[in-house]
């Protein structure tokens, strides 16, 4: 009788002893289980393996480091952003459907109140995996590349880009001529007059000023001002070389825009000391003087 207690003793104690060892590491299926909860929905671990595991903790209080490896599998393809349409993001697909991936990097579990806290410190892919599924996307924010969608978006573009452009030259031609006013800068009220041509549809300006008043002691002289004018009419011209320079003169830049009836062109200097001007036409273009 007591032989057969021993033996039962004796079992009951392997019994918790391999409990114990079992519950020393994570299960086959915790560390996968775990990493398939952390990866993106629309990717499946396939087949999972722990090549090498170390307790860098104690006995008591493990801490396991694994090397793993395996297969995952795209089940819904991830997409990218081609281009821009309007706003409107085009997307392409990167990665198809069915493809399989391998992944392998190294996990860290650590025993903690009755069960395995388990967080990867390295993990890769290869090959790599970028994008993201199309839930991940916002409903009516995109378009998909090749799409009857993306075509009406290419034709759309197409025509207002010619509209802009046609009324760019439009712009360009209602511009050109000769113009007469005033500016205002460091010497006071100043005349001007500008000279406007156009090479593909780059402007040309001639700025001549000299002095209104015959109490006004500023020189007179000019210079050349080049730049662009854009389809609703407002221009910006930077200076580029003399044609008569005083002695102590800077050129200036200035930006406006032209009235709707093209008569009249009107903005600011951009120099210190410097505000506004007005000019109004007294030339069109190809129009000899009266």
């Amino acid at each position: 009788m007591k032989n057969v207690v021993y033996i039962c003793l004796k079992l009951l104690l392997l019994i918790l002893l391999s409990s114990c060892a079992n519950n020393n590491t994570p299960s086959d299926q915790q560390v996968p289980k775990e990493l398939q909860m952390k990866l993106p929905h629309n990717l499946k671990v396939e087949n999972f393996t722990i090549e090498q595991s170390e307790n860098l903790g104690s006995e008591v209080e493990p801490l396991i480091k694994s090397r793993f490896s395996g297969k995952v599998l795209v089940t819904e393809p991830m997409y990218q952003v081609k281009n821009h349409i309007l706003g409107n993001p085009v997307l392409k697909v990167v990665v198809s459907e069915g493809t399989e991936v391998n992944i392998f990097g190294i996990s860290a579990s650590k025993y903690e109140r009755g069960s395995w806290q388990i967080r990867f410190e390295k993990l890769e892919s290869s090959p790599k995996v970028p994008g993201r599924p199309i839930s991940a996307w916002e409903a009516g924010k995109y378009v998909l590349a090749d799409s009857d969608q993306e075509r009406d978006l290419i034709a759309k573009n197409e025509k207002l880009t010619k509209e802009k452009q046609d009324k760019i030259e439009n712009n360009v031609s209602r511009i050109a001529g000769k113009w007469k006013g005033a500016y205002i800068c460091g010497q006071g009220k100043m005349g001007l007059t500008l000279d406007v041509s156009s090479v593909a549809n780059t402007l040309s300006v001639t700025f001549k000023f000299y002095p209104i008043n015959d109490d006004n002691n500023a020189e007179k002289g000019s210079f050349i001002l080049s730049g662009n004018i854009d389809d609703k009419g407002s221009f910006k011209l930077s200076p580029q070389s003399w044609i008569d320079r005083p002695q102590g003169y800077f050129m200036i830049p200035m930006q406006g825009h032209i009235d709707s009836a093209g008569k009249k062109l009107m903005g600011s200097i951009n120099a210190k000391g410097c505000s506004t001007f007005e000019v109004k036409r007294i030339q069109a273009k190809n129009t000899p003087a009266a």
